[in-house]
């Protein structure tokens, strides 16, 4: 373990992943409504993942505590630069999670996102 994927508040090592997303925001923090698949669609580019959850860069502010579904919109392999167009149209790729941290991101604008997988 190095100090790039694993600190003191973290359970599990994260890794460099890199993902075109879709994220739906369906739950505020605070309010008991559903997932909804009409509430707040946008792209988001992941950065890492790990056994609990993720991280990647929004162009929304979201909230601690919101409930997301997200599916890869587009998978970038590394190795070769290939890609996986359509992913998201397999639904056993949706993820739910919960947004644990966010902060804005002073390089270009958007919000880095920490969210942990749902039970």
């Amino acid at each position: 373990m190095t100090s790039e994927t694993r600190d003191n508040r973290r359970n599990f090592d994260r890794f460099p992943f890199s993902a075109r997303l879709e994220v739906r925001v369906g739950r505020r923090s605070g309010h008991r409504a559903p997932l909804d698949p009409a509430i707040d669609l946008m792209s988001a580019d992941a950065f890492d993942v790990s056994v609990s959850g993720f991280g990647f860069r929004s162009p929304l502010p979201l909230a601690v505590g919101d409930v997301i579904a997200v599916t890869l919109a587009e998978l970038r392999l590394v190795d070769d630069g290939t890609s996986l167009a359509g992913a998201h149209d397999d639904p056993d790729l949706e993820i739910r999670a919960v947004v644990r941290h966010i902060r804005p991101d002073a390089t270009d604008g958007r919000w880095v996102v920490g969210a942990e997988r749902a039970g």
